[in-house]
């Protein structure tokens, strides 16, 4: 079953699972009188580690629930960082994103407005893809078009526009 969960995925074993269900099953083979408390360890060890290996790769196609940080951190990136900050578009990703997190804060928005917000940045985003070609940007945005409503594939998508954005701190 971990083989099967590791395929796929170039992530190797973070958690080190297999390290965990070979202790574990070493465990089970000697189990005698006391030795059930070491098994009963072993197996807690498992099963979190297990948890930790699932939980990143549901975590791998985007977390919904950080799509509120996705949207500081893409107006702090269009305040901070000067080449974004004097853009014409600045001022204006600023706003929308401020209006985002205080819809959200206010509890008059909901996450399932992330979508018609990415829309609204697009000019932005494509007024930065122009402006700065060193970033390589078109990979992703269009990453970020083939994403469609799914919140999650969006907030992932996001996130990685935001770190090609985030290379540009300390750039001069």
């Amino acid at each position: 079953m971990l083989a099967e969960l590791r395929k796929g995925h170039e992530l190797g074993d973070p958690f080190g699972t297999a390290r965990s269900r070979a202790e574990f099953v070493r465990r089970v083979n000697v189990v005698r009188g006391t030795a059930v408390d070491n098994l009963l360890v072993a197996h807690i060890d498992l099963l979190n580690r297990l948890d930790s290996f699932l939980t990143m790769l549901q975590l791998e196609e985007g977390d919904p629930s950080d799509i509120l940080q996705n949207v500081r951190w893409h107006r702090e990136l269009y305040a901070d960082v000067n080449v974004l900050s004097e853009l014409k578009s600045a001022r204006e990703t600023r706003k929308l994103c401020d209006e985002f997190v205080r819809s959200i804060e206010r509890r008059e928005g909901r996450y399932a407005d992330f979508p018609g917000l990415l829309e609204r940045l697009r000019k932005g985003l494509d007024e930065t893809a122009q402006t700065l070609p060193r970033l390589r940007f078109a990979g992703d945005l269009r990453r970020l078009d083939e994403a469609g409503d799914s919140l999650a594939a969006l907030q992932r998508a996001h996130r990685g526009v935001l770190l090609k954005l985030s290379t540009l701190q300390g750039a001069a």
